[in-house]
């Protein structure tokens, strides 16, 4: 297997990781267990309504989470759009372009948006928030907010690690060219 497959191998099995856990984004391990069991294959997203039709919002275990309600079985989340926009950042560039990624992810995100301005693909408050910092003007430096990333940051990563790989520079590989 050439470096190349192997780094399309690794992309395709983060989004298909992705697309296996869009249906109980959000969800706690408990719940998890209750509701779905072990998800083995694509489906649709696990919503759960009470006695009277209304979507449940909350469990014993805590509140239900819904981030992924409009997409469908097979559909990927943000968590792979950006993941996209980061990998292809680097690979038009041959580097790691801060500024680049940015805009290639701002791109993403507001394309995602529906006429209704609403977003199909689940992304989340804090996300949104730092794209929208960033559609201000503000650096990719300082336009990002806390507010508990789960397992998303890991996944986009991935173009980075495969980029670190790629150049055989692990020391430097987290160090872009315009950032210094």
């Amino acid at each position: 297997m050439t470096n190349k497959e192997k780094y399309e191998a690794t992309l395709i099995g983060c989004a298909i990781g992705d697309v296996l856990g869009m249906p109980i984004e959000g969800w706690k391990r408990e719940q998890i267990k209750k509701y779905v069991g072990k998800v083995r294959e694509f489906i649709d997203p696990v919503l759960l309504y009470d006695e009277k039709g209304e979507l449940l919002r909350e469990d014993e275990f805590g509140r239900l989470k819904y981030y992924t309600k409009n997409l469908k079985k097979g559909e990927y989340t943000d968590d792979t759009i950006l993941t996209i926009a980061i990998a292809e950042s680097i690979a038009e560039k041959k580097y790691l372009d801060l500024d680049d990624n940015a805009k290639k992810q701002l791109d993403a995100f507001l394309s995602d948006k529906s006429p209704d301005g609403k977003f199909k693909s689940g992304f989340g408050k804090t996300t949104k928030d730092g794209f929208y910092n960033l559609s201000k003007g503000i650096s990719p430096l300082e336009s990002g907010v806390i507010g508990g990333p789960g397992a998303a940051p890991s996944m986009k990563i991935s173009p980075v690690g495969l980029y670190m790989n790629a150049v055989k520079d692990y020391e430097n590989g987290l160090l872009c060219q315009k950032c210094g």
